[in-house]
């Protein structure tokens, strides 16, 4: 339950959805993301997608990429991520090599 000062942000399909969610329409395979804000004046934070492959060898270095989804769905790479494993933030492509 969100706090009196607060709300549930949430987006389908990577895009902000401005109706309640009683009258947000959703379909097999959307993708829905809630995220609670405990205060009204907190700003809505980034959502983030990691990518990264199905598998890897121990101790082989390996690319992961992070992508920025704005409210209206647009995708950006997500430039200075911290990723748990890598060994500097992401760069402008939102790329990053984890060991």
């Amino acid at each position: 339950m969100a706090p009196r000062s607060g709300y549930w942000y949430l987006k389908v399909n990577h895009r902000a959805s401005f109706a309640g969610a009683d009258q947000t329409t959703v379909h097999r395979g959307d993708e829905i993301l809630w995220y609670l804000i405990t205060d009204y004046e907190d700003p809505i934070p980034d959502e983030l997608e990691l990518q990264a492959p199905a598998r890897a060898e121990p101790g082989v270095p390996f690319e992961v990429r992070v992508t920025s989804y704005a409210d209206d769905g647009a995708a950006s790479p997500a430039a200075g991520a911290t990723v748990t494993g890598a060994a500097a933030p992401t760069d402008a492509q939102g790329r990053a090599t984890v060991t």
